[in-house]
């Protein structure tokens, strides 16, 4: 475990992208993203992505806009050709697709209430994490937007603490309370664990990562790139139903099921949860080859769908459903399980974000797994800050981490869910 925890500190070292000197002004806000923050001092292939990829689909709406109001305002022409009918009718839809972007994007601002856990359980957990805490002066001021230690003071980190512990302002919580002696009682672990003593009163200039009460961050994206999500995700679902598998409503969620052959020589399903993306149509090279290698012995599959965090049109207001929850999803697994009799020795597959609930399913019903697969794995060490400063709060330095940041970090139903429905 020491050698994992050295290299995971040396790759966190050497991923950390270079940032000038920390300075008051940048962290004023929790998301000190300005323009020239945004568009200077990136690598090439940053402006690369930036006009050749991002900025054609992001202008899409303002060209619409611009269309319209030249077509009804500007143009004169009594009559257009039916191309020029049909682009317009598509530049009227953008615009009104982008009006409704924009209100759910104000939606979204909405505080959620957060599941309510015992002190004695948070005390429990808080301490296992204080106990793998390695390197207390470069992990403590990530959740600080890198503010120096020493510039970080004790209501500082009682403010971090209220939202890590109860999801609350610290305004909220009443001097002298329970939740403010119970504040008190983990921060003074945290300085026995660390050795550092924190400083008393409060540094306005530092700011905490607080992700399920910071403002959720999202940028507009056209109606024709989630149209053709949609298409994707509608021609897999052709494709699944073409090799055998059946699409079952539970709950917030739904499934897809492929039974096991009358020949079936292996009897343990193969349980798969998808990732943050674009949904099933992202893996159809990978499940293809699990199908292919399932036929052989005519063994069960489940595929697990997870509509908020796959682009889907349908999962936003006023189409969208409460987004699934640890309780929720174990009572589809149960449902699955019951209602098709399968065998309590599942393989369960996660990738990404789905390796998470691949670990709820572990911990609250593991008489129901037999073996675990976790392809690129999020769901170890979440208390510390590496991995939501990359995803929510980093800003793209390179390509690659633009198309991301764009395309996923930054999809309206995506940053809601982690903003507000994933409790980190």
């Amino acid at each position: 475990m020491e050698f994992i925890r050295q290299v995971q500190k040396r790759y966190r070292r050497q991923a950390k992208s270079p940032s000038p000197t920390w300075s008051i002004r940048s962290t004023v806000t929790p998301f000190p993203s300005t323009a020239s923050k945004f568009f200077y001092g990136k690598d090439w292939d940053f402006y690369a992505a930036l006009f050749l990829i991002v900025l054609p689909i992001y202008g899409v709406a303002t060209v619409s806009w611009l269309h319209v109001i030249y077509s009804f305002v500007l143009d004169s022409t009594a009559s257009f050709s039916v191309p020029r009918r049909l682009l317009l009718a598509w530049s009227v839809l953008e615009c009104v697709f982008s009006l409704y972007h924009l209100s759910i994007q104000k939606t979204y601002q909405s505080l959620v209430s957060y599941p309510k856990v015992s002190m004695d359980r948070l005390r429990s957990l808080y301490q296992d994490c204080l106990e793998q805490l390695t390197d207390f002066e470069e992990q403590l001021p990530l959740w600080f937007f890198d503010a120096p230690v020493v510039s970080i003071l004790r209501e500082n980190v009682k403010e971090w603490l209220c939202w890590a512990m109860f999801c609350r302002n610290i305004d909220d919580i009443e001097d002298g309370s329970e939740e403010d002696c119970f504040i008190d009682e983990m921060l003074g672990l945290l300085e026995v664990r660390s050795g550092h003593s924190f400083k008393p009163g409060r540094n306005p200039a530092v700011k905490c990562c607080r992700l399920n009460l910071d403002p959720v961050d999202s940028v507009h994206r056209p109606f024709i790139f989630y149209a053709t999500v949609s298409f994707l995700n509608f021609a897999m679902n052709l494709l699944l139903k073409y090799r055998g598998f059946h699409r079952y409503p539970s709950g917030t969620l739904s499934y897809w099921l492929l039974p096991g052959g009358p020949n079936c020589q292996d009897e343990r399903p193969i349980v798969f949860i998808h990732g943050i993306g674009m949904g099933l149509c992202s893996y159809v090279s990978f499940l293809s080859s699990l199908y292919r290698q399932s036929r052989k012995t005519s063994r069960p599959m489940v595929l697990i769908e997870l509509p908020h965090i796959s682009m889907s049109l349908f999962c936003q207001r006023p189409f969208h459903t409460t987004p699934f929850t640890m309780s929720t999803t174990i009572s589809v697994i149960d449902h699955i399980f019951e209602k098709h009799q399968l065998a309590p020795r599942a393989i369960v597959v996660g990738h990404s974000l789905g390796t998470i609930v691949a670990g709820w399913i572990v911990k609250e019903r593991p008489q129901l797994v037999e073996r675990t697969v976790m392809i690129d794995p999020v769901c170890f060490q979440l208390y510390e800050a590496y991995l939501c400063q990359n995803f929510v709060y980093k800003l793209p330095r390179t390509g690659l981490e633009l198309v991301l940041w764009y395309f996923i970090a930054k999809e309206a139903c995506i940053a809601w869910y982690l903003g507000r429905w994933f409790w980190w």
